[in-house]
């Protein structure tokens, strides 16, 4: 597959699923893709993403499942967040896919999950904005 001269649109039946159908979204994504970086480096890899419902979290999903599609990566993502019924709707396209988990989790608890990981990204932060003050 050639992934430096395709311009990819993956939105519902093509395969993957992207939060956000608006051009820039997806203007984004395609150019990570087209980013010059050691993308082979995560093959077959599992990255547990805590905070995946975000802004940030859901960002980096759409980005590694259109990054499984047109680089064959097959990268596994191992999804946290507070709300399962949030991540459900957020990424109902890939729920039942092999290479996404999700497990709900307040990130200022203790816990452990029952799938090892390569790699963690802590991306989740409180949305509370009079805690952020």
């Amino acid at each position: 597959i050639d992934v430096l001269n395709k311009n990819y649109d993956f939105i519902g039946s093509e395969g993957v699923y992207m939060f956000s159908s608006h051009s820039y979204y997806q203007q984004d994504i395609q150019g990570i893709n087209l980013s010059v970086l050691p993308w082979n480096q995560l093959q077959g890899k599992r990255i547990l993403l805590a905070g995946a419902t975000g802004l940030i979290g859901t960002f980096f999903v759409d980005t590694i499942f259109y990054l499984n599609k047109v680089r064959n990566l097959d990268v596994t993502v191992v999804a946290v967040g507070r709300d399962e019924s949030t991540a459900r709707e957020r990424f109902k396209d890939i729920w039942e896919d092999d290479r996404f988990s999700f497990y709900a989790w307040d990130v200022t608890q203790p816990a452990e999950f029952p799938e090892k990981v390569d790699y963690v990204i802590h991306a989740a932060c409180d949305t509370q904005q009079a805690k952020l003050m």
